[in-house]
C-alpha cells in the first residue's frame, strides 16, 4: 500500500474494542454514538490523535496508532453499497451485545408446570376420545359380522329349500 485515503476505507469496520465504526466520507461513526472527523495528512488518515498506519495496515486491517497508547484495529466488515444497495440505513443495526432482561424462574417454573398440566388433559382427553372411536369401530365390524352371517344364513336356507 502506498498511501491511505479517506475514500478507501470507506465502509464498515469492527474495532478491536468490539465496536462497530461506519466510515462514511470525511467521517467516522461508532457505534457507541461517538463520530469523529478524519483528515489525510502526507500518506495516512488522522481521527482525533490518532495515525493509520501505513507500514501496518492491509486493506482488511487498518492498525491506529497513538503516542502512549496500545495499537487498535479496525477489520473490515463490508461496504457501504451493501448496506445502502438492499436499502439498509446502517444507523438502525443493532451492533454489539444485546442485553437480556432478569429472568423471573419462579414464574416461568409455574409456566412450565401449568401448561405440563394442560399437556396431560389433552393427552387424557385424546387417549378417551382413541378408546370412544375404538369401540365405536369394534360395534361397527360387529354389525357387519352378524349382518354377513345373517345374509349367509338366508343364502344357506334358499339353497337347502330347492
Amino acid at each position: 500500500m502506498e498511501a491511505l485515503t479517506i475514500k478507501e476505507i470507506e465502509g464498515i469496520w469492527n474495532h478491536s474494542l468490539g465496536s462497530v465504526v461506519t466510515v462514511r466520507g470525511n467521517k467516522a461513526s461508532f457505534s457507541n454514538g461517538l463520530e469523529f472527523e478524519l483528515k489525510e495528512e502526507g500518506n495516512s488518515i488522522l481521527m482525533d490523535g490518532w495515525k493509520a498506519s501505513l507500514s501496518k495496515s492491509t486493506a482488511e486491517e487498518i492498525v491506529w496508532r497513538k503516542k502512549g497508547q496500545f495499537d487498535l484495529t479496525w477489520s473490515f466488515e463490508g461496504e457501504l453499497l451493501d448496506l445502502e444497495g438492499a436499502g439498509i440505513e446502517s444507523s438502525n443495526i443493532v451492533r454489539g451485545k444485546r442485553r437480556r432482561g432478569m429472568a423471573d424462574y419462579r414464574k416461568l417454573n409455574e409456566e412450565i408446570k401449568h401448561e405440563e398440566m394442560l399437556a396431560k388433559r389433552e393427552r387424557e382427553r385424546l387417549a378417551k376420545e382413541q378408546q370412544a372411536l375404538d369401540l365405536i369401530r369394534q360395534r361397527k365390524r360387529r354389525k357387519q359380522a352378524e349382518a354377513e352371517q345373517a345374509e349367509q344364513a338366508e343364502q344357506a336356507g334358499e339353497a337347502s329349500s330347492t
